[in-house]
């Protein structure tokens, strides 16, 4: 998913720059203090609002994963597997490997 970044990187930077010139500038210049978490680069308006964005969406995101995978797996498997090209795409020899090692997982 890094070659859509750029495409936030003046969102991402607009909320890394809030939250390192607000109320948490002293605990940042004490931060940068410890020689491990200089090289981070946390004090990159850019970085630090990616990394914030990514913790902030992460849960969302995993539910929303999670309903989709229970969607998937009910309806549209059942769907896909009675149609021409999902009986197309099980006879190619890649595919019928990858769906078989799937089935004995299961």
């Amino acid at each position: 998913m890094s070659f859509i970044a750029p495409a936030f990187d003046g969102f991402f930077d607009s909320l890394g720059y809030s939250i390192l010139t607000g109320g948490l500038s002293p605990f940042f210049a004490n931060l940068i203090e410890i020689p491990f978490i200089g090289f981070t680069k946390f004090n990159n308006t850019i970085v630090c609002g990616s990394f914030v964005f990514s913790l902030l969406i992460y849960i969302p995101l995993f539910i929303c994963l999670v309903l989709f995978v229970k969607v998937w797996r009910t309806k549209i498997t059942a769907v896909w597997n009675n149609s021409k090209i999902g009986q197309f795409f099980y006879k190619l020899p890649l595919a019928e490997k990858f769906r078989n090692a799937s089935l004995e997982l299961m």
